[in-house]
């Protein structure tokens, strides 16, 4: 950090903040470009509730057995 010594916080605080914009660039341009596929939202979407219903019939399942509304 000699590069920051005998300099004001703000020049540090700046140089933080550039870094950081530049290392998260290419996940906001990946995102970017992810949310104006809109085939690909909808397909993740549908898949995601098909698995999430699949895992969730296996959990009442078992709760109905639990508590003895199924056999």
């Amino acid at each position: 950090m000699e590069r920051f010594e005998g300099e004001r916080y703000t020049i540090l605080k700046e140089a933080v903040a550039e870094a950081i914009v530049e290392t998260l660039r290419p996940i906001q341009e990946r995102y970017q470009s992810l949310m104006a596929d809109h085939r690909y939202i909808d397909e993740v979407t549908v898949n995601g509730a098909i698995r999430a219903g699949e895992i969730a019939s296996v959990t009442v399942g078992k709760a109905k057995r639990l508590v003895g509304l199924k056999d």
